[in-house]
């Protein structure tokens, strides 16, 4: 009892120096002028006056002050209110100093926002946590092609294995996302994106339905009535919420289903789907590297590790190699990725040295900017020298003195941390809409800010204050600081010696280098998306077709091929016959089928007969494609019907003026060859150019891209010509789509129609997208160029400004004014020169590794303008204290000296 009583006493006293401290500050003045007074007494006895006593009891004891700031720091959470006061003073050095306030904390939230976003994107976007039972042992299983380092989804025969043999992955399911027509029995069409999943997909998230059940095993045996699970949002808005639902059906293309469960709302599984309904593929019945492209995903068994279950995968990978000989999966190698990558695929080879050069980026980045603020405040802080030893003269500690000034950081980081976690919210947003539009966010995103990247802002404000308070306060206390007091008067300074300079060539030459190409491209990109598209995309539909077989179906060897290639002649023939029907169409002024969008297209290496070699986009156009836009041909033909059918290096090819300038330089080109690189041992045969058009659409350049451009020919439904291209008259393109899904359905209801939009509508959110990475570059060069300045004309500044006293030395024995001017900028414009030219190397290094694409052919006219820039603002910056200094008066610098 006696020991609980004295345990709450403590700790009651504790809490109440958080309550009443003035009362607790009472209670130290008494008890020590009661121990002064003791000591007085003891030494009146002793015989001292009473004058006398007092004065030497004050000196035994120490001073009264420094024995109160001692019992303070002894108090439990002392530094509570000691920090709180710091914080207060900090606020006020801060509003003293405005431009150090403004351009620090822009330049730190700056960083913290690149941090903070890249830290969101990666675990809540990449590589996040899946709400579901034992959500980080769920994984996927993925072919890795190691010729060109993606993936080969087209694995539904190792997925038979691995089901029937991998022990250390459960409940292994497959699933693809397929596009049906869902008819209305009022007609009306809606073209619905549904999961054809394996029922193990249920089990392994292992949340119940709403209503009615999920799939089962039996579902996907052959014969089976066709059944179809939806989520809640659908069965509310489609039925009402109606209770009654099981049971009722849905008619996709032209087939019936029965609704046999509704999900609960969030459910989403495998990725954002609302309706579900059973695979009818026999893995067994396709030869490796055939059949419909799939996502497999699992679960690690009880034990089992991702090494382990790697492992095991490796050893039936080279069991099932001696079965891919020859075939599309000979080069393919499985892999057991998060199960995330099903929706980003950032686990891939080239995807992951994508990321992790983007993550160097931003260390880089967040090291220039890191530099440029502890660079203003360290040289601001050395200019409080003499402040801070007459602050220690007067009695305070180093410890006292270096937590004032971490306060004045740490204030700094908050407000930078708080305006960085702003600007991560809205760019997360601008995301998070973006993803909205494209199809909407995977079941395992949470939008917005997630308490990990504002845990994670935070910490970053607290190591911004650590590194850019603490070294420059610790700097600063120094013995040989602390000391200036007491030779102030004969001018000491600190010495700054070679680190100084050094400082001073770094930052000038990270300017230099960075500026240059952060500002070019985000003027290339915001010129872009001002750009029109020069053409009337407001008359142009477009739409992506794609045919289904009714039901999947395999075979081993050559009958995959067979199916394969009899499918391949039903697309053909479907999309003719939708061709024919457009063609019927009063208000269709022209109709043509390409691989892609005019502006889109893949982008490959291509060498040109005699060596010449470079980068160009591909695309794949019918024979009315350049009729179609009014394409002009500059020499040579335009392709016809014939020409699709040619093969190997029969086959003909068009390009246009920028391949002829950019690989050719101008040269005639019309009757030459060209090829790709070889993907594997055969070579890729010759091409002949046959053709050169104009460059269409006029004036499109993509940043880090290449304007030159090569057009194949193909027929409508060849091999990724599947891009319909609607010219309209007299009509919208709005008002068309209702009535070009109607001619679909009637053609073939399995033919599916997506993306149907204008193209002026889609040309519109690419431009919007360029815009938004311009604004974004250019604010971030922004930022980096006025940290830039400012930490080059800190650091030449504080460099004169040390120097003050000599200037004032020389003027007083006799030294001419322009003479002294001249000697100070000729070091200053010294060393700004040094760092101009390291700067200039480096850029051209960077330049020449990028193949120029990093400065866009505008090396020598952008980069010495940044060095001059920043030599002028050194210089600037070396003028005004140079020009204060001359003004001292002879007399007050020998006085000082």
């Amino acid at each position: 009892m006696t020991q609980a009583k004295s345990w709450t006493k403590r700790w009651w006293r504790r809490l109440r120096t958080l309550v009443d401290r003035r009362a607790l500050e009472r209670e130290l003045d008494e008890e020590l002028a009661f121990h002064l007074e003791m000591e007085t007494a003891k030494l009146r006895r002793a015989g001292a006056g009473a004058a006398e006593a007092r004065r030497r009891a004050a000196l035994a004891f120490g001073g009264v002050e420094h024995a109160k700031e001692a019992v303070r720091d002894a108090r439990w959470l002392a530094w509570a209110p000691a920090f709180a006061l710091d914080l207060r003073l900090g606020a006020r050095m801060l509003a003293k100093a405005p431009w150090l306030t403004l351009v620090g904390s822009l330049g730190m939230a700056i960083g913290v926002a690149i941090s903070a976003g890249a830290f969101a994107l990666y675990h809540s976007y990449f590589f996040p946590d899946l709400p579901l039972r034992d959500g980080d042992r769920i994984v996927s299983l993925v072919h890795l092609e190691s010729r060109w380092r993606g993936y080969d989804r087209q694995l539904l025969h190792d997925f038979g294995v691995w089901k029937r043999e991998l022990r250390s992955v459960t409940e292994l399911g497959a699933f693809r996302t397929i596009q049906r027509n869902l008819v209305a029995p009022t007609g009306e069409i809606e073209p619905l994106p549904i999961a054809e999943m394996s029922a193990a997909g249920f089990r392994l998230a292992g949340v119940a339905p709403r209503l009615g059940r999920t799939l089962i095993d039996a579902d996907e045996r052959p014969g089976a009535a066709p059944v179809l699970v939806i989520d809640e949002q659908v069965w509310r808005t489609r039925f009402g919420g109606d209770p009654g639902v099981i049971g009722r059906t849905m008619r996709l293309a032209s087939v019936e289903h029965t609704i046999v469960g509704v999900m609960p709302a969030g459910f989403g599984f495998p990725l954002n789907h609302r309706y579900w309904v059973a695979p009818r593929a026999d893995p067994s019945a396709y030869a490796p590297g055939t059949g419909p492209a799939v996502y497999v995903f699992g679960r690690l068994a009880p034990g089992a590790t991702v090494e382990k279950s790697q492992a095991e995968l490796a050893l039936l990978d080279r069991r099932l190699a001696a079965g891919r000989k020859g075939t599309d999966a000979e080069h393919v190698a499985s892999r057991l990725v998060p199960y995330s990558d099903i929706g980003t695929h950032s686990a891939a080879e080239d995807e992951a040295t994508s990321w992790r050069i983007m993550r160097l980026v931003i260390v880089l980045l967040l090291a220039v900017i890191a530099m440029n603020v502890g660079v203003l405040v360290y040289a601001r802080t050395m200019n409080r020298g003499p402040e801070i030893a007459v602050r220690t003269a007067l009695g305070a500690t180093r410890r006292r003195i270096v937590a004032q000034l971490f306060a004045e950081a740490a204030l700094l980081a908050g407000v930078s941390a708080a305006l960085g976690l702003g600007i991560v919210a809205v760019g997360l947003r601008w995301l998070d809409r973006w993803i909205a539009e494209s199809g909407g966010a995977p079941f395992w995103l949470r939008p917005g800010l997630s308490a990990g990247t504002v845990l994670h802002a935070l910490a970053l404000g607290i190591l911004g204050a650590a590194i850019v308070g603490l070294y420059p306060a610790l700097r600063a206390t120094r013995g040989q600081l602390r000391g200036a007091i007491g030779s102030s008067g004969a001018g000491s300074q600190p010495r700054l010696g070679a680190t100084w300079t050094t400082l001073i060539v770094v930052q000038v030459a990270a300017a230099v280098a960075v500026l240059p190409p952060a500002l070019l491209k985000s003027v290339e990109l915001g010129r872009q998306a001002m750009r029109p598209a020069g053409f009337a995309a407001g008359e142009f539909l477009t739409a992506k077709a794609a045919l289904e077989p009714e039901a999947s179906s395999g075979g081993g060897g050559g009958e995959a091929k067979e199916v394969d290639a009899a499918h391949a002649a039903k697309v053909q023939a479907t999309l003719a016959r939708l061709l024919a029907r457009l063609d019927e169409q009063p208000t269709v002024a022209g109709v043509t089928v390409a691989s892609d969008l005019p502006w889109g297209g893949g982008t490959s290496s291509v060498e040109v007969e005699g060596g010449r070699r470079g980068r160009a986009f591909y695309v794949d156009v019918d024979d009315r494609w350049m009729n179609l836009f009014g394409v002009r041909v500059l020499s040579g033909r335009r392709f016809v019907a014939a020409d699709a059918e040619a093969t190997g290096s029969a086959r003909p090819v068009i390009v246009n003026r920028s391949f002829v300038d950019d690989l050719l330089g101008g040269a005639a080109v019309t009757g030459l060859r060209m090829r790709y690189p070889s993907s594997g041992d055969e070579p890729q045969p010759w091409l002949e150019i046959v053709g050169v058009i104009d460059d269409f659409p006029t004036g499109l350049e993509l940043p880090g891209l290449p304007r030159a451009r090569v057009y194949h020919p193909a027929a409508a439904g060849a091999a990724g010509a599947d891009t319909l291209l609607i010219h309209l008259r007299g009509e919208t393109p709005a008002q068309f789509a209702p009535r070009l899904r109607r001619l679909a359905l009637d053609v073939d209801p399995l033919l599916q129609l997506s993306g149907v939009k204008s193209l002026a509508a889609i040309y519109a959110e690419d431009m919007q997208t360029f815009a938004r990475v311009a604004l974004g570059l250019l604010l971030a060069a922004a930022s980096v160029l006025l940290l830039s300045a400012a930490g080059i004309h800190a650091l030449v500044s504080f460099t004169v400004n040390k120097r003050h006293r000599e200037i004032g030395i020389r003027t007083a024995l006799g030294a001419n004014a322009r003479r002294i001017l001249g000697s100070v900028l000729a070091r200053a414009a010294g060393q700004l020169a040094v760092g101009a030219a390291v700067g200039l190397v480096l850029t051209v290094l960077l330049d020449r590794a990028t193949g120029g694409e990093l400065m866009s052919g505008a090396a020598l006219v952008v980069v010495p303008t940044a060095a001059s820039f920043a030599v002028l603002v050194g210089l600037l910056a070396a003028a005004g204290p140079a020009r204060r200094a001359l003004r001292v008066q002879p007399t007050e610098a020998i006085r000082a000296e």
